[in-house]
């Protein structure tokens, strides 16, 4: 497996303009192909010690600190937490506040 980062590409595109498009493209098509390839493995659950196993270690750190660097997230702050989850299952101020007050009754 071989692995090329991004700032090779961008240099390279530097240097030569009309590479631009088509290393981007390819990029893209090799990101794609790791995502599948990630997923065929957790398909299989491979044994941590085996070739796949490794392969699957590796394709998912290198994913996680891609991730992290591209697309940075704040930790949302209790009111920002609050709200999504009220927002995913639905609720209104009036549905929501009877169970926050359950849940400071019982930690007192």
């Amino acid at each position: 497996m071989s692995i090329v980062s991004r700032k090779p590409l961008r240099e390279f595109a530097r240097k030569y303009p009309m590479a631009k498009g088509p290393l981007d493209a390819w990029y893209s098509e090799a990101c794609r192909a790791a995502l599948e390839r990630i997923d065929a493995l957790m398909d299989g659950d491979p044994d941590p010690n085996s070739p796949e196993g490794q392969d699957l270690e590796l394709l998912s750190v290198l994913v996680e600190r891609y991730e992290e660097e591209q697309y940075p997230m704040d930790l949302p702050t209790p009111v920002e937490a609050i709200r999504f989850r009220m927002e995913q299952q639905r609720l209104k101020n009036r549905e929501a506040a009877p169970l926050a007050f359950d849940a400071a009754a019982r930690t007192e």
